[in-house]
């Protein structure tokens, strides 16, 4: 289970993205704490959320303020971002395209500045500078702001002129190429709760799925890898659901149904694929059933 801060966070981020999307305020958080109680996440019994819940109120305002006037199209929540070149990704919580450039904002529930130096902490600002790379590769204009929206600092701006920009990028790419030729070839994994929870490639790795394959909710969360056992259906709205029998994951040797799987993640998929699936919402009231979450990651395994 995500410690109490980690599940308010997602808890705050959720609902920014919901409010950004076009609910109302209240509705956004409600629906993000009901979310994370049908992880069985009990946000209720958590001491901090009513200060969260504050907090957001104060903040979301500010977050609106970016969207203001800008076209549905050109608002980017939670879109993973990748360079041309393969490699740096990124997910910024916010990126806001308008014809000038691009505004990329990212929010913080904790402190953003170091209060020692009294300017915004080096990791963040480096995340800001990488983000701004990609969105402006991405979307064809420059970044025009970069803005570390902190739940109890407020508005933060990070320069994110062209040469930091680059400097950033070059020293995440030295960094990565120092990486490599230590650890030359594919590594031995080491699942575990600290090393997988954040993971992004979970999905995919074998080392992750033989950990929980007794069904550990500490390391697996809304996992699930089986074989298709139905015909996928599809609906109007170009989702797809399916059942699958569980092999490994957090429903382990049993029957579940996986939905909203967008179109384009499983358009060929059929009876007897081996799937998997991470960063479902679930198990839902209705006992079995799961839901794709914009964070969701799926990948088929044969076909």
């Amino acid at each position: 289970m995500p410690s109490d801060a980690a599940i308010v966070g997602s808890i705050a981020h959720r609902a920014i993205e919901l409010a950004i999307k076009g609910q109302t305020v209240d509705e956004a958080w409600s629906i993000a704490v009901g979310e994370s109680a049908g992880r069985g996440e009990q946000p209720d019994a958590l001491p901090r959320l009513r200060r969260a819940r504050l907090r957001y109120q104060l903040r979301v305002v500010d977050a609106l303020t970016f969207t203001e006037g800008v076209d549905e199209g050109n608002i980017h929540c939670e879109v993973k971002l990748l360079s041309r070149d393969g490699t740096l990704e990124g997910t910024p919580d916010l990126v806001v395209v308008r014809t000038a450039g691009c505004d990329v904002i990212d929010f913080k529930t904790g402190l953003v500045v170091d209060l020692d130096e009294e300017m915004p902490k080096a990791d963040f600002v480096r995340q800001i500078r990488l983000y701004a790379h990609l969105a402006a590769e991405t979307h064809q204009v420059p970044a025009i702001s970069g803005v570390l929206l902190s739940f109890r600092q407020g508005r933060i701006d990070v320069d994110v002129s062209p040469e930091l920009v680059g400097d950033a990028v070059g020293e995440a790419l030295e960094r990565r190429e120092a990486f490599n030729s230590r650890a030359p070839g594919a590594q031995p994994t080491h699942a575990g709760s600290a090393t997988c929870r954040w993971c992004e490639y979970q999905v995919i790795c074998d080392g992750f799925w033989e950990a929980i394959g007794d069904g550990s909710g500490d390391v697996a969360g809304s996992a699930l890898r089986g074989t298709i056992c139905s015909e996928p259906e599809r609906s109007q709205n170009e989702l797809i659901a399916l059942q699958i029998e569980v092999l490994a994951g957090a429903a382990s040797g049993t029957v579940a149904t996986i939905a909203e799987i967008p179109l384009r993640d499983a358009a060929e998929w059929a009876v007897g694929d081996e799937i998997s699936a991470t960063a479902l919402r679930g198990p839902s009231v209705e006992r079995g059933l799961y839901t794709c979450s914009p964070s969701s990651s799926m990948y088929r395994w044969s076909s």
